[in-house]
């Protein structure tokens, strides 16, 4: 801090640890959680980066990964869908692995796109996503979508537990947000039960 240094941004990408090997990433969820804690512990805002649906997710390892770092609970979290980019080795591996639709279009590299409620299905489906087993593209967006929201209502809860006076009063001014919160935990829950009791019967 003293050298003027406001945030750091740790590329986290996964919480789960065979995902981490799969990708070569070189670390493990447990030095996630020292490194976020030596952060808090010198005072140093964090940012957590995190990418969804890469090589080897499942839907156990996804909803780990959403989870664990929302218990971290950095000061930001970014979640990214992967997208495999030409002369990598994750493009290698979406082309050996048939990731890559047949009705690809460079458009759909924008990241930007992911958000788009408007987007229909058939446009969903030109995206390069490494898709889960007992995923949809669909789901993944409609994941992503509620992931994003979910450190809202975690500042909630927490706030909830140190201080609910002051929260309760702080959701009563936002309405909206607070609403909007506690809808995207809800949906989240509801899709994490059905996906992982259908990964269970299968």
């Amino acid at each position: 801090a003293e050298a003027g240094c406001r945030l750091i941004t740790f590329g986290i990408e996964s919480c789960d640890d065979a995902v981490l090997e799969k990708i070569k990433k070189g670390a493990t969820q447990e030095q996630t959680v020292k490194t976020l804690a030596w952060a808090r512990e010198v005072g140093m805002p964090a940012k957590a980066s995190m990418m969804l649906a890469l090589p080897g997710d499942t839907p156990e390892s996804l909803f780990r990964t959403i989870d664990g770092i929302v218990d971290l609970a950095p000061e930001y979290i970014q979640f990214n869908m992967t997208i495999p980019f030409p002369y990598t080795e994750l493009w290698d591996t979406a082309e050996k692995e048939g990731v890559l639709p047949a009705n690809f279009e460079w458009d759909y590299f924008m990241l930007s796109d992911f958000y788009k409620v408007s987007l229909s299905d058939e446009e969903k489906d030109k995206f390069p996503f490494f898709v889960p087993p007992s995923f949809t593209k669909k789901e993944l967006f409609e994941l992503y979508s509620l992931a994003i929201e979910l450190p809202k209502w975690s500042a909630y809860k927490r706030g909830f537990r140190s201080n609910p006076i002051r929260t309760a009063l702080g959701a009563a001014r936002h309405p909206i947000r607070f609403a909007s919160a506690v809808r995207a935990h809800t949906k989240y829950q509801a899709l994490k039960r059905r996906k992982l009791q259908k990964g269970a019967v299968a």
